[in-house]
């Protein structure tokens, strides 16, 4: 995926990494990388489909799920690609 920012790369790999139980950002600096994201608005369905990809190459089935869930919470739809994701 070579269109896409360090800021959607930075905010994937930090999601998963909390949902693994080995977060690599504080809360505050997750949020910035949800802003950043939501900002760009390119490539939302393209951070999607990883967060659904990944994440269901490295989560269990009932972490996913969590994952799913919360993520939609805060605006963040994990789905496949052609999907609405990271609505406000």
């Amino acid at each position: 995926f070579p269109t896409l920012s360090r800021a959607e790369v930075s905010f994937v790999e930090a999601s998963l990494s909390y949902w693994r139980g080995e977060p690599v950002a504080s809360d505050e600096e997750w949020k910035e990388m949800q802003r950043q994201v939501l900002a760009d608005g390119k490539r939302k369905d393209v951070t999607a489909f990883l967060l659904y990809s990944k994440g269901k190459e490295i989560l269990d089935p009932e972490t996913f799920a969590e994952m799913e869930e919360e993520m939609a919470k805060l605006g963040v739809t994990v789905r496949k690609v052609g999907s609405k994701a990271l609505e406000q």
